[in-house]
C-alpha cells in the first residue's frame, strides 16, 4: 500500500489527470486512507471544486503505463494518469488560478459574512501555508517571491483540498487553523 501512495503522490506532483466513468477531469489533489479502503478527489467544477469519496474495491499500479488504477464496483474504476507533456503548464495555470480564486476572493467574502476571526487574503493564505508545513511558511520558502508559485503540483493541490474544506466546513475549522498557526509562530 505504501508503493500506491508514493505513486499517487508522484503522479500529483507532476500533474495528474482523472478519468472515470463519465469522462474525464483535471486532478487537484487525491488522497487514500492507509490502508487504500477510501479515496477522495479534488476536481475543478464549473461552480467549485467537487470532492468525491470512493469505497476502493482494489487498486494497482501500471509501471509500464504509469497509471493508477481504483476500482470502486465490480465494473466501475477511476483511471489516475500522467497529464500529457503539453498540457502540464494549463495544469499547473489551473492549480494556481484556483488557489488565488479561492484565498483572494471567495474566501474574504466569506469569511466577511460568516466573521471568521481572519477575513484578508493574506491571513487566509497563511493559515494554509502553515498547515501545510506544520510550521512558520517563511521557514521554508523565499519571502521574497510568491509562496504558492513556490510549491510543488502535490503542495498546492493539498493547500487546495485544505481551502476547499475551509469553504465547506467555515469559521470552527479556520479559528482552529489560525491558532494553530499563531502558534507555530510563538505569538500564543
Amino acid at each position: 500500500m505504501a508503493d500506491l501512495t508514493k505513486q499517487l503522490q508522484h503522479l500529483l506532483k507532476q500533474g495528474a489527470e482523472l478519468f472515470h466513468p463519465s469522462g474525464k477531469a483535471p486532478l487537484l489533489f487525491a488522497e487514500a486512507t492507509e490502508d487504500w479502503k477510501e479515496f477522495s478527489t479534488l476536481t475543478p467544477e464549473k461552480e467549485g471544486l467537487q470532492q468525491n469519496h470512493y469505497q476502493i474495491t482494489a487498486a494497482d499500479f501500471d509501471k509500464p503505463t504509469g497509471k493508477l488504477y481504483v476500482a470502486y464496483s465490480k465494473t466501475d474504476y477511476l483511471q489516475v494518469r500522467p497529464v500529457p507533456f503539453e498540457a502540464l503548464k494549463s495544469h499547473r495555470q489551473l492549480l494556481e488560478q484556483w488557489y488565488l480564486l479561492l484565498t483572494r476572493e471567495k474566501l474574504p467574502q466569506q469569511a466577511q459574512v460568516e466573521q471568521w476571526p481572519i477575513q484578508q487574503d493574506h491571513c487566509l493564505q497563511r493559515v494554509v501555508l502553515d498547515d501545510l508545513f506544520q510550521d512558520c511558511w517563511y521557514n521554508h520558502l523565499n519571502r521574497s517571491k510568491p509562496a504558492y508559485r513556490q510549491l510543488d503540483n502535490l503542495q498546492l493541490g493539498q493547500s487546495l483540498q485544505l481551502l476547499s474544506r475551509m469553504e465547506r466546513e467555515g469559521e470552527p475549522l479556520v479559528a482552529a487553523l489560525n491558532v494553530s498557526s499563531l502558534t507555530f509562530r510563538g505569538k500564543i
